[in-house]
């Protein structure tokens, strides 16, 4: 049993596709399945098995699983939500839904997908992270260059010829999100 957690009528001011619902489903505690990873403890009820660390940012950390109902592996983005001052909550919180809000209903080919996105807290009061399903991808470009860049000039990975197409799919996928009408 699954909860609407965040309707359409939240993200409005994020997104013009107020169609489509977005969902934030909270896994009731008996579905509800601790895994430390790197020290980290993750929230991944039965859905989501075999994880692995991918690595971590600003806002959270990200894991590799397979997703059984999707029958396919997929990149896990586990927002924690700080307990700060109220000002700085807000603002981080208003980040995160808005990351939720507009990728939710992006689809495109240069864009990551969001698959899910859930919580294992039962009430508003009571979240203190959510978990962003998206695609796997192999690497990011960040990765890629640091990968080219340890290699001898005459092994590089990258080549001038790459860098076009590299900005090809940015410009494509700006477009794209730019038709959608995303702004800030």
């Amino acid at each position: 049993m699954f909860f609407s957690f965040i309707d359409s009528s939240i993200c409005d001011d994020f997104s013009r596709d107020s169609s489509r619902r977005r969902y934030t489903s909270i896994i009731p505690s008996s579905l509800n399945t601790n895994t430390i990873i790197d020290g980290h403890i993750f929230h991944l009820g039965s859905r989501y098995s075999s994880p692995k660390m991918i690595g971590s940012g600003a806002y959270g950390q990200v894991i590799s699983a397979y997703d059984s109902l999707l029958q396919r592996k997929v990149a896990i983005k586990k927002i924690k939500l700080p307990l700060i001052n109220a000002v700085e909550a807000k603002l981080f919180y208003s980040r995160s839904l808005r990351e939720i809000c507009i990728l939710t209903p992006l689809k495109h080919d240069n864009i990551v997908q969001v698959l899910d996105c859930y919580t294992p807290a039962t009430t508003v009061e009571q979240m203190r992270e959510i978990y962003l399903v998206t695609n796997l991808m192999r690497l990011d470009l960040h990765q890629l260059i640091k990968m080219n860049n340890q290699r001898s000039t005459d092994k590089r990975i990258i080549t001038n010829s790459h860098i076009p197409h590299f900005l090809y799919q940015l410009l494509r996928a700006l477009k794209f999100i730019h038709s959608a009408k995303v702004c800030k």
